[in-house]
């Protein structure tokens, strides 16, 4: 039992799965104690990681908060850019995490909802202010989604945002 502790608490904090939690830690595993260990583990791990973000990052807001323009722009070689907006009264936002869904019949056709991607970006973002996010694309034409977003109260070090936000290559709250 003391092993399968041990090689949860090896988990990364930073980027927690709980899917990749419970196969890490079944391997070499049997009994129903054992395994309910794993699973009480896991969704320990897994409560944590969320608090750790919420520490990080700041809490939960609806997504409806933070409108998408119309329309994108073209920065260069397979990247688009897309303006987002912070209408929340007080909150700045500090993370997002933005559902891109092809649409292979072009602008005003049905999004293909079976291969959704999720870019995650990190930002300072205002209450009442906007900014541009830039993500690589390879179709002409797409639907795009925030898909869940974290923001917090202003503080005094806050700095706005004067350039585009490009993804992250990870996402920091998986």
């Amino acid at each position: 039992m003391f092993g399968v502790i041990t090689a949860l608490s090896a988990t990364t904090a930073l980027a927690f799965d709980y899917n990749d939690c419970i196969l890490q830690g079944m391997k070499g595993v049997s009994g129903d104690a054992a395994v309910a260990a794993v699973r009480n583990a896991c969704r320990q791990k897994s409560s944590d990681a969320t608090e750790a973000s919420e520490r990080k990052f700041g809490e939960s807001i609806e997504t409806d908060m933070l409108p998408l323009a119309d329309a994108y722009s073209d920065e260069g070689p397979g990247q688009r850019g897309i303006v987002i907006q912070n209408k929340h009264p007080r909150y700045v936002v500090t993370f997002l995490r933005l559902s891109i869904y092809p649409a292979p019949g072009g602008p005003g056709t049905p999004c293909d909802g079976t291969k959704v991607k999720y870019l995650p970006f990190k930002l300072t973002l205002k209450a009442q202010q906007s900014t541009k996010l830039v993500y690589p694309t390879a179709s002409k034409s797409e639907c795009l989604r925030v898909a869940y977003a974290l923001a917090r109260e202003p503080s005094w070090t806050d700095v706005s945002l004067s350039s585009s936000v490009q993804p992250l290559d990870r996402d920091p709250i998986e």
